[in-house]
């Protein structure tokens, strides 16, 4: 949006260009007069968004990102913020110059359209026998115009296309992140509560009988995890038993284990491993065969 800005005060300004031309002002030196005026506005709004970025970190992360923030506050992060505003400077600068040099070449703002066609969606409804208040809206809206009143109506209509598409990735993907967060059964976990974590160390003996007199309690698994080789892979291994009710992670294909020589993998470490339900791996270490039984999420 910005560098459709400077270049349109770029092409407005090119109608006095005739007359500075018959002043004696060179092409070169028009084209420097117009990159030095959309310079200085593009280096003081770059001047502008910095320091307003770094005021506005304080404010960021947001969500559930914010909770997890070790170090809230104001943050300036020179990489982002100084690499940004040198990009967005090459940018600016690179659209400013090209305006610049199409308007030293010209003889008016009036030639740089002097090539701009009719919208071919436009004449195409006028052909269809549309009425004309509707052809009309649609020349507005897809004609660029001519002389001091164009307007860039390609890249605007790009330009909105690209952030409304930014917008919604965005939103869908915010939503589906925070419905994944409040509903962990999506992600396996079809439990309300876990006691103790893989560096506590064995904890059943303490919370066995508290739970099972706990009449809120409806079901509980004990669990182990350990980890290891296998089939040339370190994989995460947890072991699972249920000991009031059957409290177990959600499967997608096969079923639950039941022998010392079957296990369940989940979709990430079968795609790692390669396998699939039914087939059976080798674990040198534990010299024996794995049977692959389930699939889970």
């Amino acid at each position: 949006v910005v560098g459709q800005n400077i270049a349109r005060q770029t092409y407005l300004a090119a109608d006095d260009y005739p007359t500075l031309r018959a002043l004696g002002v060179s092409r070169a030196q028009l084209f420097w007069l117009s990159l030095v005026r959309s310079g200085m506005v593009v280096v003081a709004g770059i001047v502008l968004a910095v320091p307003i970025a770094y005021l506005l970190s304080a404010f960021t992360p947001i969500g559930l990102a914010r909770r997890a923030e070790i170090s809230p506050g104001f943050s300036f992060d020179a990489l982002i913020l100084l690499g940004g505003a040198g990009a967005l400077m090459l940018l600016l600068s690179a659209r400013a110059g090209v305006s610049a040099l199409r308007a030293a070449r010209s003889r008016g703002s009036g030639e740089l359209d002097a090539g701009e066609r009719a919208s071919v969606v436009a004449e195409s409804l006028a052909r269809a026998g549309v009425s004309p208040s509707a052809v009309s809206g649609v020349r507005l809206a897809f004609e660029p115009g001519h002389g001091r009143t164009a307007v860039p109506v390609r890249s605007t209509m790009i330009g909105s296309i690209v952030a409304l598409a930014a917008l919604v990735t965005a939103l869908v993907f915010g939503f589906s992140l925070n419905h994944l967060a409040r509903t962990p059964v999506l992600a396996g976990w079809n439990w309300d509560l876990a006691i103790g974590n893989p560096h506590s160390g064995d904890v059943r003996a303490q919370y066995d009988r508290i739970l099972r007199a706990d009449p809120d309690v409806a079901a509980f698994s004990a669990t182990t995890m350990g980890g290891g080789p296998i089939a040339s892979h370190d994989i995460i291994v947890a072991g699972i038993e249920p000991v009031v009710g059957s409290i177990l992670p959600p499967f997608l294909q096969g079923r639950m284990p039941s022998a010392p020589n079957e296990i369940a993998f989940g979709g990430i470490e079968l795609r790692r491993l390669r396998k699939k339900v039914g087939d059976t791996i080798t674990n040198p270490r534990l010299r024996a065969s794995l049977h692959i039984v389930r699939h889970r999420s």
